[in-house]
């Protein structure tokens, strides 16, 4: 993370206090609180690199040029200093417990596949940019065999010198976190909690300060929690080298994991499946089948698993067998800046369910021709669709989009 004492609460009420005033920011404001504070204004992190070319985000917010950084859909939703002001106090108690920002764009060179403004980070610095990191994701459901075999794996990765990275969640995700951590290796944990709702750390890390926990929700983060939490698998497969999914259902959020990383080039890989447990295999079991992934054993070694190579058009042999719903057939990266970004809808509205109502109005489309119809970009509508499903409004078959009712 970036040097502790250079952002700090009394830095972020400096900051509140300008805002609030309509004064510039002052000229010794850390700039990854600036980044904070465009994260509170409702500027996603797809306009990054747009930021950065305006002169960074102080400049952005002494220019008063917030609305430059939001497609049309989000613009309305964007806050004026006094509402941004409002928000970034939220941060200030958080910053007194130890929450840093980490905004430094060599630190988050990782996640360009999925950016953010900024993340929220306790516990320890996050790891070199250079060194391997390797995602292993799995069921809440897994049983003592399944576990058993996340750790050993995770231990045999750390001690060889990989990052762990996983979400924190029960099951396969904390066997991996605990195994890695108890020989010494490094682990990240990408939580899609939100800083709200809290008085002290996040539980892993009062348990474990020699993690880093990382979240990309503010205290002012809009949505419901298992939205953010959808979102959260595609942050773990950019940070990753190599996503490995332990075990899963046909529609588990390791599946969103599966399907992010393929859709950002990383080598997708599968442990066998357990005799325990064959109903969790169904995930592996199609990667085997669409030859998009890779099955590896226990005992795989960490320069194997670097060796491993996307499998060439695996996303596609993946969507034919009806399993992958992302509109691999087109790059965001060719969509235009207002289209393209990720920015951070601010309330929750009509607009959420938008998607539903055009769904009913026309009857089935793909998700190219969804997010076309709704001028959203297609991350943007993928957050929602994740959510939907999981909630049971949404059908999807391959890339087409139906709603479960009515």
């Amino acid at each position: 993370m970036e040097v502790r004492s250079a952002i700090t609460a009394a830095s972020c009420d400096a900051l509140c206090r300008a805002l609030g005033a309509g004064q510039p920011p002052p000229d010794d404001t850390p700039e990854a609180l600036c980044w904070a504070a465009l994260d509170a204004a409702g500027i996603g992190g797809g306009y990054r690199a747009a930021v950065v070319a305006a002169g960074g985000p102080l400049a952005v917010l002494r220019g008063g040029a917030l609305s430059a950084f939001a497609s049309p859909r989000r613009r309305r939703q964007l806050l004026d200093v006094d509402a941004v002001a409002a928000r970034l106090a939220l941060l200030s108690p958080w910053l007194h417990l130890g929450v840093q920002i980490v905004a430094d764009a060599d630190r988050l060179r990782r996640f360009a596949d999925h950016p953010a403004c900024a993340f929220y980070g306790a516990g320890a610095a996050l790891p070199d940019p250079g060194r391997p990191v390797i995602g292993i994701v799995g069921s809440r459901e897994a049983g003592p065999a399944l576990l058993e075999r996340t750790a050993r794996l995770a231990a045999r990765l750390a001690a060889a010198g990989a990052v762990v990275v996983s979400g924190g969640a029960i099951g396969v995700d904390q066997a991996a976190q605990q195994a890695a951590s108890a020989v010494g290796g490094d682990v990240v944990v990408i939580s899609g909690a939100a800083l709200t709702g809290r008085t002290a750390l996040p539980t892993e890390v009062l348990a474990d300060p020699g993690l880093c926990w990382l979240t990309p929700y503010a205290p002012w983060s809009p949505g419901r929690p298992r939205g953010r939490f959808a979102q959260r698998n595609a942050f773990i497969a950019a940070m990753a080298d190599v996503v490995v999914a332990v075990a899963g259902g046909p529609k588990s959020g390791t599946r969103h994991t599966v399907e992010a990383g393929l859709l950002f080039g990383r080598p997708v890989v599968g442990l066998g499946p357990c005799a325990a447990q064959p109903e969790l295999a169904a995930l592996v079991g199609r990667l085997v089948e669409s030859e998009a992934g890779t099955v590896i054993d226990d005992d795989v070694d960490l320069a194997g698993l670097l060796a491993l190579r996307p499998v060439a058009d695996g996303h596609t042999r993946w969507q034919h067998h009806g399993q992958l719903r992302l509109p691999l057939s087109s790059s965001t990266s060719s969509l235009p800046p207002a289209i393209a970004g990720s920015p951070t809808c601010l309330e929750e509205t009509d607009a959420d369910h938008a998607l539903l109502r055009l769904l009913r109005a026309r009857g089935p489309l793909s998700i190219d021709d969804a997010a076309a119809a709704l001028a959203v970009g297609v991350r943007d509508l993928l957050v929602d669709v994740a959510e939907l499903e999981l909630d049971g409004a949404l059908r999807r078959d391959g890339a087409v989009l139906s709603p479960a009712r009515g």
